[in-house]
């Protein structure tokens, strides 16, 4: 069964990530649309962008919400990563690399991704 489309919540946790994953961008959540029923599509960009400037990240609404939530950091994430020219985002403590977006026990975390016992933290 497909849960009902949670579109504010869907925004909280969009915007939760790209405020981690921010960079100097400060891009924002614009635009949450459903083309299908299985999924979100989450248009994120800097203020004042159009509909074909946006970055899509995809939150799947055929799974549990941990696995939507670390499917939709890591979309946004590869889109911050472009568009900062390969900046590590977020960077991982210590390391120049990013920390990866996970599930561990049902908790959407960012993880270092050598050592994820080294670093841990919720993404939303």
């Amino acid at each position: 069964m497909i849960p009902e489309l949670d579109e504010q919540g869907i925004r909280t946790v969009a915007q939760a990530i790209l405020d981690r994953v921010n960079g100097g961008l400060g891009w924002r959540v614009h635009k949450v649309r459903t083309p299908e029923r299985t999924f979100a599509e989450v248009g994120v960009g800097p203020a004042g962008a159009g509909e074909d400037d946006l970055y899509w990240g995809v939150y799947p609404l055929n799974v549990p919400r941990p696995d939507a939530i670390a499917n939709l950091a890591s979309n946004l994430q590869d889109h911050a990563i472009e568009a900062a020219w390969g900046q590590a985002l977020p960077a991982c403590p210590g390391h120049t690399h990013p920390l990866s977006p996970d599930v561990i026990d049902g908790q959407p975390l960012w993880l270092c991704p050598v050592d994820s016992g080294r670093h841990r933290e919720p993404i939303a």
